[in-house]
């Protein structure tokens, strides 16, 4: 079945979720690396590192399967 203009706007519209949602979790996760940083003077970069990979992979994951159904049609 072929979707209408209508539709894709519809699809659209209903995918900000699986952005906003991930987004809200890398802000909140990248403040919280920010004031721990500033406040332990004696962190490993592995520890930073291994935090920040960490946030960029459950974002991804979290707007993949928030857009699966969405991404199907």
């Amino acid at each position: 079945m072929k979707l209408t203009d209508k539709d894709i706007k519809t699809i659209k519209y209903e995918k900000r979720t699986g952005y906003v949602f991930p987004g809200f979790i890398l802000a909140f996760g990248s403040f919280y690396l920010l004031f721990y940083t500033l406040s332990n003077q004696n962190i490993s970069w592995k520890i930073i590192i291994l935090f920040a990979a960490g946030l960029i992979g459950i974002s991804i994951l979290t707007s993949i399967l928030i857009n699966r159904k969405y991404n199907m049609d």
